[in-house]
Parts: structure tokens; C-alpha cells; sequence
């Protein structure tokens, strides 16, 4: 190997320690949605929840990435840890509107516990790991 190559080699070493955080936080960050895509229906929210979706984004710096549930934090909850049986009462003087017509409140059965971030990051990490390997191995 001459020096040239080895120049080379060590600037693409250098070039992929500085690029691939960022870039296996995208490829974690894909596979997160995925999972949230999965566990919602597509879009992220929860049917007849009234807060936002959940979402996932990457905040990446110098050498570094972090991949953050972003969105609503109530429904993460609720795909994280799921919710027990209640009842949902409407505000004073109003009415809950459901299939079965006005009502001042419903009992809701609960929800069971998705593991949507636990079992997403796991799956997030080996697949940003998976990308690592073949990305170095093109060095």
C-alpha cells in the first residue's frame, strides 16, 4: 500500500467518524418511526386521543447524534406503558360525542402496552449497527 492510499484511507476513516453518528441516528430515527407507524396506524396518533402524534428527531452535533421520542409525551405514554380501564367524563354542561350518541361519560377498557420505544430502540440500534458495519466495511 503506498502512502497516497494510506492518506486516503485514513481520510475516509476520519471523513466516516465524523459523518456516521448522524447518520445512524437517521437510520435509528427510521426504523423508530416505523415502529410508531406500526403501533398507531400510520400516522402517529392514538384514535379519539385528543393530543398530537408521537414523533421521533435526531438532534446531531459534532461527532454526535441523540435520538428523541418528540411529540406528544401522552401518547408515547400511553404506547410505552398502555392505561388501565376508566371512564372519560365530558366537562360540565357538555357531552361526549360516540357512535351510540351523547354521552356525559364513557368507560374506556384500556390499552396494552406496545413497548413501542423499548422494543423500537432495540431494533433501531441493530439495524444503525448492521448500517456501520457495511458503511466501514466499504472503507
Amino acid at each position: 500500500m503506498s502512502s497516497a492510499e494510506i492518506h486516503a484511507w485514513a481520510d475516509a476513516a476520519r471523513r466516516f467518524a465524523d459523518e456516521w453518528p448522524e447518520r445512524g441516528a437517521r437510520v435509528a430515527a427510521l426504523e423508530l418511526e416505523r415502529a410508531v407507524a406500526t403501533d398507531t396506524g400510520g400516522d402517529g396518533r392514538l384514535r379519539n386521543h385528543p393530543s398530537g402524534a408521537a414523533t421521533v428527531s435526531v438532534d446531531a452535533g459534532s461527532g454526535e447524534a441523540t435520538v428523541m421520542a418528540d411529540g406528544s409525551g401522552a401518547v408515547w405514554a400511553i404506547l410505552e406503558y398502555g392505561t388501565s380501564a376508566h371512564e372519560i367524563h365530558a366537562k360540565p354542561g357538555r357531552y361526549l360525542l360516540t357512535p351510540m350518541g351523547p354521552r356525559r361519560f364513557v368507560r374506556v377498557s384500556g390499552v396494552a402496552p406496545r413497548r413501542t420505544w423499548t422494543v423500537g430502540a432495540a431494533v433501531a440500534m441493530a439495524e444503525a449497527e448492521r448500517e456501520a458495519d457495511i458503511a466501514f466495511g466499504e472503507l
